[in-house]
C-alpha cells in the first residue's frame, strides 16, 4: 500500500479537498494547538466514505475523581508533556465536525496511559460508521 507522508500541521493540511482516503489519529489530538480546526480539516481532506482511525486518551467522565484529577493536573501537565492536554473532549469535538461517533468505543489501557480512558474507534468522513470493538459502544 502506498503512503506519503507530509509535514504540516493538523491546522493545515497541504492536502486538496477529498484527496485522502484513511487518516490515522493516535495520540495527536491532545496536544494540536486548535483540535476543532484540526478535527474540521481531517473532514475536509478525506474523500467521502473515508474513514478516520481514532486512538485518544480523553477526558474521563463528568464528576469523576479521574476528570477531577485530570483538570487538576492538566496546567502543569501540558508545559511538560509537549503541550499534550489530559481532559481534552475528543469525542465531543468530532461530534460537532459531523462525524457519527456511534462506533467509537472508551475503554481503559492501564499499561498504555494508566488510568486515563482511551477512545478507539474508526468513523466515516460521511456520517456512515464502521465497527471497531464492542457494537453499539459510544
Amino acid at each position: 500500500m502506498p503512503v506519503q507522508l507530509v509535514g504540516a500541521t493538523a491546522e493545515r493540511l497541504p492536502v486538496a479537498d477529498g484527496a485522502v482516503n484513511t487518516v490515522l489519529c493516535a495520540f495527536v489530538l491532545c496536544s494540536v494547538d486548535d483540535a476543532d480546526a484540526s478535527v474540521a480539516e481531517i473532514r475536509r481532506v478525506l474523500q467521502p466514505g473515508g474513514r478516520l482511525l481514532v486512538l485518544e486518551h480523553v477526558r474521563a467522565a463528568q464528576r469523576s475523581w479521574v476528570s477531577g484529577f485530570q483538570d487538576a493536573v492538566d496546567p502543569v501537565w501540558t508545559r511538560f508533556a509537549a503541550g499534550c492536554h489530559l481532559n481534552r473532549r475528543t469525542g465531543h469535538t468530532l461530534t460537532e465536525a459531523g462525524f457519527d461517533p456511534g462506533t467509537l468505543d472508551v475503554v481503559r489501557a492501564s499499561a498504555l496511559v494508566g488510568f486515563l480512558p482511551l477512545l478507539t474507534g474508526v468513523v466515516r468522513r460521511d456520517g456512515i460508521a464502521t465497527e471497531l470493538g464492542r457494537p453499539g459502544s459510544s
